[in-house]
């Protein structure tokens, strides 16, 4: 029968399409066409196919009833099956029928055509929507949650052309009310108003996307902080749309405002609190002073045993008071980042082998073994600040020798990195009481004390030391095991000294004693507190150098003008009337000769910044009570260098 009808329908074999002529369950004509489409080599091959055999088992009866419609006159669409090719392969196709007659009976004449990638296209288009809409439900939801709701304004019109549905959440009003820009404007706060539309417009003419933050007017009255981030669409280069979505900022200003507010009273008792640690300071530094300086010069007197003893532990208190003071202060200071460095040059191995010496006679007493070893290779000078390296090595060492009840102390100091950088290294071990190692992380914590010894202190000596490391871009490290001992190492790096420098050292003590007892320094001690006065003076004196005392400022003017050869002026800083800086600036506008006379500041005040006032009023140094002997004579000892009247005695 294919073969008879061929004939009729031999022009279609070449149709890019497949076409059929099926009648009562059999095809009557295939082209060759929708035999390739089904894998056949031959529309003969197809045909010898039964077609419910070449249809997908879970189509075919949609297949069937929808053929079984349009032989019945039913108008019905083009349809789409799953085909099944020769070799079991799926294959998506699109059918087309319609009911003719042939040799007098009803037959379905049509064509088919491959619709796969147009399937799978329409599938992942399918799958693609729904996602989309599963992620704008999430990202509404979401950000609806979080107080964001999103809008978009054509700017041809100045109308919103969308608005989030629960806009109302924000300000109160719905979003049919949110109809045009003048809309959103008249709902700003009048003291935003005109800078959140200058900077809107400003960034929508320079086609920027930007965000800003405004206060807005709720329906109800109250204010709203709000945070809006806007997306400019630009075309041609000219804005013709903006979208972006609207944040209720309300509560983080409020927290900021209380943060702000939290902070500034922190500073204020910060302030408070440091004028009043200066002050008691002053106030404590001031007899503290006369009794160490006292002792000092007491020991220089003829005492028997005990009675050195007893001075001893007089001075040994006093000293520790005043470190103690000197610890809360730094504390103070660091927590502001007020500390600052001194830097001088210092010969290090007596540097290190004076603090070293410091605890000789505490670790005797406890009847521990004291080691020092200071390396051979740890000599001349270095650009460092003395005192804060004493202040770290004192906390260090103190601690080691505090917690140590049996056993050694070992101390171990030597210079490392070379000549490019150079770093000071002291390694301090012990026998003590060690430290647990869930303890060792919050060991440089303020108010930290070890466990389990006898002694106690402040807790605020490695902190501090730490704190002083950081800023001398140093390193401290520990290792310590509970009941056996600790090991700290500390790490300064410094500058060290030009080589002709380091070994052009000053004239010997004796040397420099000598020629003041041959010519004697002339010294005018400025101070209204009598007692301190008398501690200066005989400090001085034990260095053989001549004192002038006057108890004002205006005394003094008087007395340097008339008696103008003073090799140096040690320069209260607060006294009644004309204090220590209106005084020394009075000497410095001098047109005299003495305009020129070194002058030193001399206070327990510890205010910061003293010394840089003191600098700046013509001072030439700073000496903190209670006084240090070795740093009074440091400063008398290169008062021919400075002096303009002694530049011959060097």
């Amino acid at each position: 029968m294919l073969e008879s009808v061929d004939d009729n329908f031999s022009f279609l074999d070449d149709h890019p399409s497949g076409i059929y002529l099926f009648q009562e369950g059999a095809f009557l004509y295939i082209n060759k066409r929708l035999a390739d489409l089904f894998g056949f080599s031959s529309p003969q091959e197809m045909a010898a196919c039964p077609f419910e055999q070449l249809v997908f088992e879970k189509d075919w009866p949609k297949v069937a009833q929808t053929m079984e419609r349009r032989l019945d006159g039913e108008n019905v669409p083009p349809f789409r099956f799953r085909g099944q090719q020769c070799d079991g392969s799926p294959i998506w196709l699109e059918c087309e029928a319609k009911k003719t007659l042939w040799q007098g009976r009803a037959a379905l004449v049509g064509q088919v055509s491959d619709c796969s990638a147009k399937v799978v296209l329409e599938d992942e288009h399918r799958e693609l929507v729904q996602a989309f809409d599963q992620h704008r439900y999430f990202y509404q939801r979401t950000m609806r949650r979080g107080g964001y709701f999103g809008w978009e304004l054509d700017l041809t019109t100045l109308r919103f052309t969308y608005v989030d549905p629960q806009i109302g959440d924000l300000l109160g009003y719905t979003a049919s009310e949110w109809v045009n820009m003048e809309s959103w404007v008249a709902w700003l706060h009048p003291d935003d108003r005109q800078e959140a539309l200058d900077f809107c417009m400003k960034k929508t003419e320079q086609c920027e996307d930007h965000a800003f933050e405004y206060r807005a007017l709720h329906a109800e009255g109250h204010v709203v902080w709000i945070k809006d981030v806007v997306v400019v669409d630009v075309e041609r280069g000219k804005p013709v749309r903006l979208a972006g979505f609207m944040n209720d900022i309300t509560v983080r200003k409020e927290m900021e405002t209380a943060l702000l507010q939290s902070m500034q009273r922190n500073e204020k008792v910060s302030r408070e609190k440091s004028r009043f640690l200066a002050s008691m300071s002053h106030e404590i530094r001031t007899p503290l002073n006369s009794i160490i300086s006292g002792m000092t010069l007491l020991k220089t007197t003829e005492l028997d045993e005990e009675q050195r003893e007893y001075v001893d532990i007089a001075a040994e208190a006093g000293h520790g008071l005043l470190g103690l003071i000197d610890q809360i202060l730094d504390l103070s200071r660091i927590e502001v980042g007020r500390l600052e460095l001194s830097p001088e040059m210092v010969d290090l191995r007596r540097e290190i082998a004076s603090i070293t010496q410091l605890f000789k006679g505490q670790a005797r007493e406890k009847g521990l073994r004291y080691r020092v070893n200071l390396d051979a290779n740890l000599k001349g000078k270095a650009l460092v600040d003395p005192l804060r390296i004493r202040q770290i090595l004192v906390n260090v060492i103190g601690n080691a020798v505090k917690y140590t009840e049996r056993g050694e102390v070992q101390v171990e100091a030597r210079l490392v990195g070379g000549k490019r950088k150079p770093q000071l290294s002291v390694v301090v071990s012990d026998t003590g009481v060690g430290i647990a190692a869930e303890r060792l992380p919050e060991i440089f914590a303020p108010f930290n004390r070890a466990q389990g010894a006898s002694a106690v202190g402040s807790g605020l000596g490695l902190s501090i030391a730490k704190e002083l490391l950081d800023l001398m871009a140093g390193e401290v490290s520990i290792s310590s095991d509970a009941g056996k001992g600790t090991r700290v190492e500390v790490s300064i790096p410094f500058k060290s000294s030009r080589k002709k420098e380091a070994e052009a050292d000053s004239e010997s003590e004796s040397e420099f004693m000598a020629a003041l007892e041959s010519s004697p320094l002339r010294v005018m001690v400025v101070e209204d507190n009598q007692v301190n006065a008398r501690v200066v003076t005989l400090l001085l004196e034990k260095l053989g150098t001549k004192i002038c005392h006057c108890s004002s400022g205006e005394e003094a003017l008087h007395r340097i003008a008339r008696e103008p050869l003073f090799d140096c002026v040690l320069m209260d800083l607060h006294m009644p009337g004309m204090d220590g800086f209106e005084t020394t600036r009075s000497i410095r506008q001098a047109d005299a000769p003495y305009a020129r006379t070194p002058i030193f500041a001399l206070t327990a005040h510890a205010l910061d910044g003293v010394e840089t006032e003191v600098r700046a009023a013509g001072m030439d140094g700073f000496l903190a009570k209670p006084l240090d002997f070795q740093q009074l004579q440091d400063v008398i000892k290169n008062l021919p260098s400075l002096s303009p009247s002694r530049k011959s005695l060097q």
